[in-house]
């Protein structure tokens, strides 16, 4: 199966639990393969199947109280 890498920029993350609840977050949409979040970086990859939005993951990662845009 095809995969698709993107790459977010996220505001708001401070400690390693933001990094844990982002990760968890995503790691539950169906589709999702990889989630590395980088508190040091204030990002977010996601390798995931071919037909998951970068919508998709904003919303997610916005449904945790962090703001999240596409890098």
């Amino acid at each position: 199966m095809e995969t698709n890498q993107m790459t977010f920029n996220v505001s708001g993350m401070s400690c390693k639990h933001c990094e844990a609840s982002i990760h968890d977050a995503l790691g539950e949409i169906i589709g999702v393969r990889s989630v590395d979040v980088s508190l040091a970086n204030k990002s977010v990859e996601v390798i995931c199947s071919m037909d998951i939005t970068p919508t998709q993951i904003i919303e997610a990662i916005e449904a945790q109280g962090f703001d999240a845009s596409t890098k």
